[in-house]
C-alpha cells in the first residue's frame, strides 16, 4: 500500500517530467520562430530597427 508520501514523490516525478517536456517544446518553438543571430545579440546589436514586444521581431521605424 503506498502512503501519502510515496504519492507525493510520484506526483513530484511527474511534476518533474511534465517541467522538463514542456522545457524541451518550448526550446524548440523559440528556435524555431527566432534566428541564432536575434537570440544570441542585444536589441541595440540588431540595427536601426526597434523591437516589436508583441512577435519579438524588429521592424522599421522610429523607436516608440
Amino acid at each position: 500500500m503506498m502512503t501519502i508520501w510515496d504519492l507525493l514523490e510520484l506526483a513530484a516525478w511527474v511534476l518533474s517530467a511534465l517541467t522538463a517536456g514542456w522545457l524541451l517544446y518550448d526550446a524548440a518553438m523559440i528556435s524555431r520562430r527566432y534566428s541564432e543571430e536575434f537570440l544570441t545579440h542585444t536589441i541595440e546589436d540588431l540595427g536601426d530597427g526597434h523591437y516589436s514586444a508583441t512577435d519579438g521581431a524588429t521592424t522599421e521605424g522610429e523607436r516608440s
